[in-house]
């Protein structure tokens, strides 16, 4: 990671509890024995992948806009409300944080 200056203290809280819920649902799904498929897993974590780096060296590439592309991204392919395995929306789970912000 590039040493650079940190977000805004608004970013670091909404994206860390993005992943941190979406830390949380792994474990869920795999707690109570739901099927992961590996795609989705790794389209998970390319989604999450650069969320750090955007936290401790914010600016230029790593902004909200471009690593909200790859939420999108993900939630598109894997979050239908009709499937039988309901998949956290990493966008949802972002705009439920900003809701929580003070």
């Amino acid at each position: 990671m590039n040493q650079g200056k940190l977000a805004p203290e608004s970013v670091i809280r909404a994206y860390a509890s993005v992943l941190r819920d979406a830390i949380l649902d792994v474990r869920r799904r795999i707690r109570y024995g739901e099927t992961i498929d590996l795609q989705e897993l790794h389209d998970l974590t390319d989604a999450l992948e650069n969320v750090p780096a955007m936290l401790c060296s914010y600016g230029q590439w790593h902004v909200e806009e471009n690593i909200d592309v790859g939420l999108k991204r993900y939630d598109k392919k894997w979050c239908h409300p009709d499937a039988s395995v309901q998949t956290l929306s990493l966008m949802r789970a972002l705009e439920r944080a900003k809701e929580d912000l003070p």
